[in-house]
This record gives structure tokens, C-alpha cells and sequence, in this order.
């Protein structure tokens, strides 16, 4: 029997997908070093030299050409790449990121920015998704199977399609629209959870999929589209990562793979200002000091998420914690209940107590120091703090009653008097409609 060589030997132990795609990426290197081709020397060539079949030769040129990013001569047969211009054309460069699956692009001049014009450049606000829980970006829910984190993130969906609820004591912003990906879910399984959850009909802004491809098939792209043509989505929930990741041969590098993973969606995340939420496993090891260590894969994938959820539950009950942390989050442990009749977690204890956290104590201190009311962005200025945290910390320390607001939307301290009634009606009512709000109810 003739002996295989090393290319058919790699080829015929690895997915399909994985293979069409390191064609792809091969095809496109070439064209880039040497120019058009000639179509009848591509064969003899590819063939000889890397085991590629010439149906193989034929469909990484297809696929390059569909998207658009080379051409064929009729007259003179020739294949070549499509020159790009490459200002603020993103939709053209996420295509040729998706091709090639080492997100490899054609090089372009740096342009740098430096630290005095960044400094006095206006930024546009970061979104929230819940806002103090959930910022645009990449995020991780984590959890061992089966404690209840698909009804977490399904009753998620459906606050922030449905915008100005509240989600664990936090509260979501407008309403805008949600993709969540159910790949472990069937439809009618869905639907028998919204039934249970939902106290209203369902918000049309909210879409389900029960079926997607992986990253390295078309996933990635998809993703990108959509966004493209939803401009109002606020969040993606992915459930789980296992079913889009890209395939993984044996030889990979797992750490490379997981910070990759996390670029390339942080990319879309951030140019489309979006949330996208990876429900994820926790690995098996026991007894772990830090938290993000139970976080399933290497620590590429812990480090380029934005914002980690870790949800833990015993089994046989009812009671459980979310851990929260992340880059421009408050870390927090927050006590939980999970109700099986409505499917919802609801918070087993109020949020506001008398305990300050420090970045509200310096808050108050700025403000009791000042000589008259400041504005949010003077507050962050002096604290030198995302003008975003300030404001939600604002927000929760004017629920309090600990801070007051003029018409000006100016804070300061108020007298003893105002702060002490305003705190007790507060509290009261949190506590009183603490069961209805935190669940997902309308």
C-alpha cells in the first residue's frame, strides 16, 4: 500500500470546516507574496506541494472570490486579490478576519494617538446592558451544569428587551434588542420557560435561535451581519460557548486559542457597542482561592473577557451566590434564590444597607468638601473615574437618600433630616416590591 503524505495525513485527521478554513487562509497568503496567478499553475502546484485536491484548489478560490476578496480574469485566467481601501471600511475588514483564521490583515500605517489629545478628546459613553452588572464588551456567565444559569440568562433576555427593569437590584436601560442563542435548548423547551417566566407576552425584540454554526464555519461573519442589520441590539447571549467555538486539533496552542476567541469577539462587541454574554462550565477542580480559576480552559479566555458571573448553587437547593467581577464593574457577591414555579432568580437579601463601598465613600467625601453642588462629570474629574460608574453610583446613592439633586441635575449632601427620611421611604419601598422587581417581572 502506498504510504499517505504528512498533508494527508494531517488532512484526513482533522474537522472539514477547520480544513477549509487554513485553505483559505494559505490561498490568500499566496496571492498576497506573489500576485495573480496564473488559474492552471495553481494545481499542479498545490497539489504537488501540499496535498490539496483540485476540487480543494477550486473551493478555497470560490470562497475567496465570494467574499470578494479576489477576482478571476475570463480573459486571461488569472487569479489575483481585490485591492482594498482600508479607511474606516470595517464591514470589509471583519470579512477578511472571518477568512483567514489567524485574523491576519493587509498592513496599514499605525496611527497613534497621544496621551494630551486623549486626554481632551470627548469619548462616547460605554453602554449598560443592566447597568452596575453588565457593560458592552465580552462577559462570561460560569456555573457547573444543571444549576440554573440558561434560566438566568433567558430571564436576562427578556429585561433587557423589555429595558427599565429591574435585574438582581440593578436596573436595565432602554429597551433594545437581544439575539440569544439557545444551542442546548429545543423551541418548545423555550417556550415552556417564557410561559413560566413571562406575567405579560413575550417582547417581539427579543430572538431566539436554537441553531448556529461554529466560529470557524460561518459563525463569526453571521454575527457580524446581524449586527449590522439590528443597529438597536444591546445584548447577545451565547448558551453555551462549547457550541461555537471553533473545532480544536490536537496540536493546537489552548491558550492562544482562548485569547483569540476573546479578540475577535471583543472586536465586534465594541464596534457595534454591544454586550455579548458567553454562558460557559466551570472546570472540575476543587477547593480553588480565586474564583475566576473554576472558569472552565486557560486563564486566555478569564483575561480577555470584560466582565466575569460566576453562579453557584448546592444541589437539591434553592439558594445560591453570583459573584460578579471585572474591568469597569464593582466586584460583588450578591446572595440569590432561585423559585422553580416562575423560573426566576430573585436577590435574598437587599442590596442597600449600611455599608459603603469605597468607591461611594469617596464619592460622598468629594461631595461633602465641595462649596456647592457638583455635576457628575465634575465629580469624575476630581476622583479621576469613568464618568459612567459615577453617575450609576450617583443614581444608587440618590436612591439611598444619601445624596440629594438639584434641577440642574447638580449633587450634593443633604441636611440630616431630609437624608434620614428619604433613606427610610427608600428603603421601605425597595422592600416592599423587592419580590416583584428583582425577578423579571413587568
Amino acid at each position: 500500500m502506498r504510504e499517505k503524505t504528512l498533508a494527508q495525513t494531517a488532512r484526513s485527521s482533522q474537522p472539514t470546516s477547520v480544513l477549509r478554513a487554513s485553505r483559505r487562509d494559505y490561498l490568500y497568503r499566496h496571492l498576497k507574496k506573489n500576485g495573480s496567478v496564473l488559474l492552471h499553475t495553481l494545481y499542479p502546484t498545490h497539489a504537488t506541494n501540499i496535498g490539496w485536491t483540485r476540487g480543494e484548489v477550486n473551493q478555497a478560490i470560490e470562497d475567496l472570490c465570494a467574499a470578494g476578496l479576489a477576482e478571476i480574469d475570463s480573459a486571461t485566467l488569472r487569479v489575483s486579490l481585490v485591492q482594498i481601501e482600508w479607511v474606516n471600511d470595517h464591514s470589509v475588514e471583519s470579512e477578511v478576519r472571518w477568512v483567514e483564521g489567524l485574523l491576519i490583515i493587509p498592513s496599514r500605517q499605525l496611527q497613534t494617538i497621544s496621551a494630551l489629545e486623549l486626554s481632551q478628546t470627548e469619548l462616547p459613553e460605554q453602554r449598560w446592558a443592566i447597568v452596575g452588572l453588565l457593560l458592552e464588551g465580552v462577559a462570561l456567565l460560569v456555573a457547573k451544569p444543571k444549576v440554573g444559569k440558561s434560566w438566568l440568562a433567558l430571564q436576562l433576555a427578556i429585561i433587557v428587551a423589555l429595558g427599565h427593569r429591574e435585574f438582581l437590584g440593578e436596573m436595565a436601560e432602554e429597551a433594545g434588542e437581544v439575539l440569544y442563542l439557545a444551542l442546548e435548548d429545543s423551541q418548545r423547551r423555550l417556550k415552556e420557560r417564557l410561559e413560566m417566566i413571562m406575567d405579560i407576552p413575550p417582547p417581539d425584540t427579543l430572538h431566539l435561535l436554537t441553531e448556529f454554526p461554529r466560529f470557524d464555519s460561518g459563525g463569526h461573519w453571521y454575527l457580524d451581519q446581524w449586527f449590522s442589520q439590528h443597529p438597536h441590539c444591546r445584548l447577545v447571549i451565547i448558551d453555551t460557548l462549547a457550541r461555537v467555538r471553533s473545532a480544536r486539533h490536537k496540536y493546537a496552542d489552548l491558550y492562544a486559542d482562548d485569547t483569540a476567541l476573546g479578540a475577535a469577539l471583543q472586536d465586534l462587541a465594541k464596534r457595534y457597542h454591544v454586550c455579548i454574554l458567553l454562558v460557559h462550565h466551570t472546570n472540575k477542580q476543587m477547593k480553588l482561592e480565586d474564583p475566576i480559576d473554576s472558569v472552565s480552559g486557560t486563564q486566555g479566555l478569564a483575561g480577555a473577557v470584560d466582565t466575569i458571573w460566576i453562579l453557584r448553587r448546592r444541589r437539591t437547593q434553592l439558594t445560591g451566590e453570583l459573584i460578579i467581577t471585572g474591568r469597569d464593574v464593582e466586584e460583588r457577591q450578591l446572595s440569590l434564590n432561585f423559585t422553580p414555579p416562575t423560573g426566576r432568580w430573585v436577590l435574598a437579601t437587599p442590596l442597600h444597607d449600611d455599608a459603603l463601598t469605597p468607591e461611594r465613600q469617596a464619592i460622598l467625601e468629594c461631595l461633602t468638601t465641595a462649596a456647592h453642588p457638583m455635576a457628575p462629570c465634575e465629580i469624575a474629574k476630581v476622583l479621576n473615574q469613568p464618568g459612567v460608574n459615577v453617575r450609576r453610583l450617583l443614581a444608587k446613592l440618590y436612591g439611598d437618600g444619601l445624596v440629594q439633586k438639584n434641577e440642574h441635575s447638580q449633587y450634593s449632601i443633604p441636611t440630616t433630616g431630609n437624608s434620614s427620611n428619604s433613606s427610610n421611604s427608600n428603603h421601605s419601598s425597595n422592600t416592599g416590591n423587592s419580590g416583584n422587581t428583582g425577578n423579571g417581572s413587568p
